[in-house]
């Protein structure tokens, strides 16, 4: 028993492995996957909400999701999109 906790507590969770940056002297806490079939009510939210739910749906799961964000978030000029663009970059 004690060496299933000993590797229970090596096993890292989904929270341990989130992404820390510092974008403008802000926290930035990026989710390493999201796994989720939701549909946001992406139709009435403002143009930032949208930009927000499409950088955090490149940590998706489904590759074809995380791709399809990525192209939505490209051009935005925001700075705390950078760190969702170049975490994909190692993937």
């Amino acid at each position: 028993a004690a060496r299933a906790t000993t590797l229970e507590s090596a096993t890292p969770t989904a929270a341990d492995r989130n992404i820390h940056v510092l974008v403008e002297g802000e926290d930035v806490d990026i989710p390493y996957r999201i796994y989720t079939a939701r549909d946001y009510g992406l139709w009435t939210a403002s143009p930032r909400q949208r930009s927000m739910v499409a950088a955090l749906l490149t940590r998706h799961a489904n590759g074809y999701v995380r791709e399809a964000n990525l192209r939505l978030i490209l051009s935005l000029p925001e700075p705390w999109i950078a760190p969702f663009v170049v975490q994909l970059t190692g993937e």
